[in-house]
């Protein structure tokens, strides 16, 4: 005799595959519209991602890698814009391409799959389209964070909301930023002097001020490892800097959050001379004290942070004193304190410029080492 059971449990196989397929595809699909869209609005995608998890590299035709992960709960378009001309207006429009693709679906799900599928499937389809519809709101209409491949990443609703409101003087930043991950995704490929190529003639295009070009090709060749050459263009844009506390702050931050630990010594001499012009300025202090930290001057740097942290009424500036001083107790063999720290740090901002950084460093398996002439130091726990 037949087991009375089987036919139940095919029929919930066949279900959970459907309800699987749907949702796979739905996926593929919101990110084939951003695609589309990126290529329609004149910006040059290189790399597609559907569904979640260890990524699957199936090619890369026409200079876009694709790649595929086993869990149908996201997926990524990275793309980079070709001029900064209408930049937001293409931006939003890259951004709008997955979810009009997603309620083309979610109507094809509902109108036109039932009519050529068998009827017990129909159930598992529609309970597909309503999964769409409430990925789809959740996308769409609600501005939040999203956590993809361990980092955290702004949803469709929240990159629109931030494009709308990207002032129009940061704009050349932005499309800055996108030449220079591309660029860097060249140098992975041993396409070091096509990458280099590529960068310049970007940014003569970009419209940034001739200070912050100089910084943009100064970072970018130190984390190439142009280490010589990285400095001769750090000198530049020193050079091109007005001679005020707050443009050699702007030179230094940017080394510090950017990790560049080639210019870490450049950039504490140019914090030194805009604390011999604004003194009083606490957040130049707070500069100095993380880059002393950088270069292995811990005790120094731990009694400027803490004067910093009593001093300020600045949470930026609090958050980036509290990330280095986990930091430093990493640095110091103290694996439990940089926790500690750490969790302080993310209370106060969780999205500072170092925190990616230093939190990826203290929650590593092998914390990282003092050098010796700091290795007896004594931080505050």
């Amino acid at each position: 005799m037949s087991d009375p059971a089987q036919p139940a449990l095919i029929l919930f196989a066949i279900t959970v595959g459907i309800l699987f397929a749907v949702t796979y595809v739905g996926i593929a699909v919101h990110e084939l519209g951003h695609l589309f869209a990126a290529l329609l609005g004149g910006w040059r995608p290189y790399r597609i991602e559907i569904g979640a998890g260890k990524q699957l590299k199936l090619g890369s035709p026409a200079s876009l890698e694709v790649c595929l992960g086993l869990w149908p709960v996201s997926g990524m378009v990275h793309a980079f814009a070709l001029s900064p001309t209408w930049y937001r207006t293409r931006f939003i429009f890259f951004i709008l391409g997955g979810p009009f693709a997603t309620v083309a679906y979610i109507s094809f799900l509902f109108f036109v799959l039932p009519q050529f599928t068998p009827d017990h499937a129909h159930s598992a389809i529609g309970v597909g389209g309503f999964i769409q519809f409430w990925m789809l709101l959740r996308n769409a209409l609600w501005p939040n964070l999203v956590r993809i491949r361990g980092h955290m990443q702004p949803n469709d609703c929240l990159s629109i909301w931030t494009a709308a409101r990207l002032p129009g003087s940061k704009i050349p930043h932005q499309f800055a930023h996108g030449l220079f991950h591309y660029a860097n995704l060249l140098i992975d490929s041993n396409r070091s002097s096509t990458a280099q190529d590529f960068l310049y003639r970007s940014l003569a295009l970009s419209g940034l001020p001739p200070m912050d070009t100089a910084l943009m090709k100064a970072l970018w060749l130190a984390g190439s490892g142009f280490s010589e050459e990285a400095k001769e263009k750090l000198n530049d844009a020193a050079a091109l800097a007005d001679a005020t506390g707050e443009a050699y702050d702007e030179l230094a931050s940017n080394i510090l959050f950017a990790g560049c630990e080639a210019l870490f010594p450049q950039a504490l001499e140019l914090i030194e001379k805009g604390i011999q012009l604004e003194p009083d300025t606490i957040t130049l202090h707070g500069t100095k004290a993380s880059l002393l930290i950088e270069t292995g001057e811990l005790q120094a740097g731990l009694e400027l942070l803490d004067k910093v942290i009593a001093t300020t009424k600045s949470n930026h500036d609090r958050a980036i004193c509290t990330y280095y001083r986990a930091l430093t107790q990493n640095r110091l063999g103290r694996s439990q304190e940089a926790r500690e720290e750490l969790a302080k740090a993310e209370s106060i901002d969780p999205n500072s410029p170092v925190a990616k950084r230093i939190a990826e460093l203290i929650r590593s398996a092998q914390p990282s080492l003092a050098p010796s002439s700091t290795a007896a130091v004594s931080a505050p726990r």
